[in-house]
């Protein structure tokens, strides 16, 4: 079983050809996360994600932000991968922020230019 959590903000891509002057496709991203690791970040009380959860609607929709941000962060040079992409783990890991709140990344990994997600929290943030 896997859970699908659908982009809050739509993923959206328009690809223009120049020199064919027209929008040439739309693109719409889906997130797959393991059961098991949606849980393990969820249904951790010491993860304190309780308001972002009501900030953002619902646990997918929280996720689904953590993983907007992450990747942007990451674009923006802000997260601190070491030479084979993993993400610095515990409380060294990157903060970044979520609907104006601090989230601390905790591991994960950068594959192909986007960040993929071991677990994060608001624990001491």
């Amino acid at each position: 079983m896997k859970y699908w959590v659908k982009q809050v903000d739509k993923v959206v891509a328009f690809w223009r050809a120049k020199d064919l002057g027209s929008t040439a496709k739309v693109v719409e991203e889906s997130i797959t996360v393991d059961p098991n690791r949606f849980n393990h970040i969820f249904n951790k009380v010491e993860h304190s994600l309780e308001g972002l959860v009501r900030k953002f609607g619902s646990e997918e929709k929280a996720y689904s932000a953590v993983q907007k941000a992450a990747n942007s962060a990451l674009k923006q040079g802000k997260l601190t991968p070491n030479t084979n992409g993993i993400l610095p783990n515990g409380n060294n890991g990157n903060i970044i922020t979520v609907g104006g709140m601090p989230v601390r990344l905790i591991g994960g990994k950068v594959d192909n230019g986007k960040v993929i997600i071991s677990s994060f929290s608001r624990k001491g943030l």
